[in-house]
Parts: structure tokens; C-alpha cells; sequence
């Protein structure tokens, strides 16, 4: 019988693909990996500050990026670079607002309690949203801007979100 059947998946193969260049490098881009903040025990949970929630509709759109007085400059062009290493993230995809504001106060939280600096907040572009209106973004700047614990947020960079995302500096805990 022979490769008959072999022969052609791969010539369809080719076909389907079309023309492959190797890429010849020898570097991998390297990063360190993520710390995962583990849920709070029941008794640390209440005594996390609740997020400001009077977000409305009608409220001016909160600023792409933000910092709290006395942050320098210097730092938020380190941060709009991507040169602060992102120790964890927290992403709110499908979440509905109130679950987001509940995950990510908890998320703060335990950032600060372990001393975290620098994270990254998966909120989405609006993209799934009806009228693809982002929903969750302006509340998460709305609320990062209302924490005392936030000194600064930005977009993320295109190879970490884009405008679907935001890194944030904290406050050190």
C-alpha cells in the first residue's frame, strides 16, 4: 500500500500553508513569572478597603493614565516602557462589575500585604460588551484612581494587553 495517504496530507498540507522561512535567532525573551496571590483568609478580607464605587454612566471618563501627586516623572516613563518587572496580575474577563470591584479589592489587597509593586489588571477592550462600549475599563481606572494604595497606572504595552489591560504601581505595603 505505501505512504500514499501520508504523501498527500502533506503535499496539502504545504499547499495550505503556503512558503515557511526559519527564523534563525538565538535568544528567547525571558520573563519571570507571575506570583499568583492566592485568595485572603476570611478575617483579612474584611479588613480590605472597599473600593469607591460611585462610578456612573453620566461620570467623566477617567484619564488613560494616571498619578498620584509626588509621583516623579521619571517614574511614569519607566512604567509606560514596561521597565517595572509585573509581579502579578489579576484578570476580570466575564466577570460582571460588582464580582470585578469585589476581585480586585481583594487583589490590592494582597498585592500590598505581600508586597507586590507592580501588576497588571486584565480588564478588556469592550469588545464583548453590547455596542462594544467597555464596561469594566473606565470603573478600574475610576477605581485604581480612588485608591490610596495605586500611585500610578498606564496602558499596558501591545505585547501585554494594549488598551485591554493596565499596569499599575503600588504603593510599597
Amino acid at each position: 500500500m505505501g505512504n500514499n495517504a501520508g504523501d498527500e496530507d502533506s503535499e496539502r498540507f504545504s499547499d495550505l500553508i503556503g512558503d515557511v522561512k526559519r527564523l534563525h535567532h538565538d535568544q528567547a525573551e525571558l520573563r519571570p513569572p507571575r506570583k499568583s496571590l492566592g485568595r485572603s483568609p476570611k478575617n483579612a478580607r474584611r479588613e480590605a478597603p472597599t473600593l469607591n464605587d460611585d462610578y456612573t454612566e453620566s461620570s467623566p471618563k477617567p484619564a488613560e493614565s494616571y498619578k498620584r501627586d509626588g509621583v516623579q516623572t521619571s517614574v511614569m516613563r519607566k512604567l509606560r516602557r514596561g521597565q517595572f518587572q509585573i509581579s502579578a496580575e489579576l484578570d476580570l474577563h466575564g466577570l460582571t462589575v460588582a464580582q470585578a470591584r469585589s476581585e480586585l479589592t481583594r487583589f490590592l489587597f494582597q498585592a500590598q500585604r505581600e508586597h507586590v509593586t507592580c501588576v497588571r489588571i486584565v480588564h478588556g477592550k469592550g469588545l464583548g460588551s453590547p455596542g462594544f462600549n467597555a464596561v469594566l475599563r473606565p470603573r478600574v481606572q475610576h477605581w485604581l484612581s480612588g485608591d490610596e494604595r495605586v500611585l500610578a497606572y498606564v496602558p499596558a504595552g501591545r505585547r501585554d494587553g494594549g488598551s485591554g489591560a493596565t499596569w499599575v504601581l503600588l504603593r510599597r505595603g
